[in-house]
């Protein structure tokens, strides 16, 4: 129970259908003496306190709380803070969700008699008789669905999860919602990082690691350096602004390489590349393949996904080949893979090739 419409409508449609339903609430983030936020954690919380308070009265449940700041500390902070300045760009609530929310949420709340786990994510869950695996799929909602946040689940996470959400749109919650006298129950969408409240992620890597900048070399496709940088945990591949170096065409941030601390810029076409490969996957809704399959492949987020040969090289590594060239592959987010709404599997893109 975030606090949010859609852990409440998850609560809500389960007691409609007579399920007995208790929330867990688990306070993540930074600890309330951080500095440099007005609104710091402690006041973020006593907020969400309050709206889960009202909660607990009016859908008569209780909701129980677990302090979880150290182990997201270590599992989601570090690594995220770690990415950038080794010049990635990471994906924090993939991580979250595989080893914090379906990870050791999920165990506390099995171990205080919870017998199934269910969340306000839209994505839908079937069980396939014939392969014998749970099998992930995209929400209806083609605008909200989140199985990619989702594709590092396994197996054992999947047997006990619940998700009300999947077969409901979002303009459908607000509506139950707003029918109901609930107070003030946050509505709006949150694009941040749970963990940045001002979504100033530059600035909370300086300040946790202490630096002002990591100057480092700005150079072309050809290796010409053509200016000086502030720190390789300041650029994102795809990037555009930000980079000053004056041109009649704008520069991108096509590659970034920790090891000599330099960032390669270049013009929009420099961006594209056919092939990536990606590690750690982990298969969600079929066997690992044993030969080339095609599937539909989804680069980020909001990438809209394209066909593309995956080649498994070794357990958990991959050669992915697009048909056609794709833009801003970006090494730390995820390649996700899908037979139409069906979640295959995915992993971390670890390079993109040119």
């Amino acid at each position: 129970m975030s606090g949010g419409v859609d852990s409440l409508m998850t609560a809500l449609l389960l007691k409609e259908q007579g399920v007995e339903v208790w929330g867990i609430h688990m306070i993540v983030g930074e600890p309330s003496n951080a500095e440099g936020y007005t609104d710091s954690y402690s006041n973020r919380f006593k907020k969400t306190r309050e709206v889960l308070d009202r909660i607990e009265e009016n859908l008569q449940l209780e909701i129980r709380t677990v302090d979880f700041r150290q182990v997201f500390e270590k599992t989601i902070i570090k690594p995220f803070v770690d990415s950038y300045l080794d010049g990635l760009t990471p994906n924090p609530c993939v991580v979250c969700n595989a080893k914090i929310k379906f990870g050791i949420l999920l165990e506390k709340a099995l171990s205080l008699g919870a017998r199934s786990f269910a969340t306000g994510h839209y994505v839908r869950i079937s069980w396939d008789s014939v392969s014998k695996r749970w099998q992930l799929l995209r929400g209806i909602d083609k605008d909200k669905e989140q199985s990619y946040f989702l594709h590092q689940l396994t197996q054992d996470q999947l047997e006990h999860a619940v998700f009300p959400l999947g077969n409901r749109t979002k303009k459908e919650v607000y509506e139950l919602i707003g029918k109901l006298n609930m107070g003030n129950v946050p509505s709006r969408e949150s694009h941040e990082i749970c963990f940045i409240p001002d979504n100033d992620y530059k600035n909370f890597i300086r300040k946790r690691v202490g630096i002002e900048d990591i100057a480092g070399e700005l150079v072309d496709q050809k290796g010409t350096v053509l200016g000086k940088h502030r720190g390789i945990f300041r650029y994102t591949v795809g990037q555009r602004r930000g980079i000053g170096i004056p041109s009649s065409e704008p520069y991108y941030v096509v590659s970034i390489d920790p090891k000599t601390n330099r960032v390669q810029i270049g013009r929009k076409a420099d961006l594209y590349a056919r092939r990536l490969v990606v590690s750690g996957i982990n298969w969600v809704s079929i066997s690992p393949p044993t030969k080339r399959i095609k599937a539909d492949t989804q680069i980020r987020y909001r990438h809209r996904p394209v066909s593309a040969s995956i080649e498994v090289v070794e357990k958990d590594r991959a050669l992915v080949e697009f048909d056609t060239p794709q833009k801003a592959i970006t090494p730390g987010q995820y390649a996700v893979f899908y037979d139409h709404d069906l979640l295959l599997g995915g992993g971390q893109i670890t390079e993109a090739l040119r």
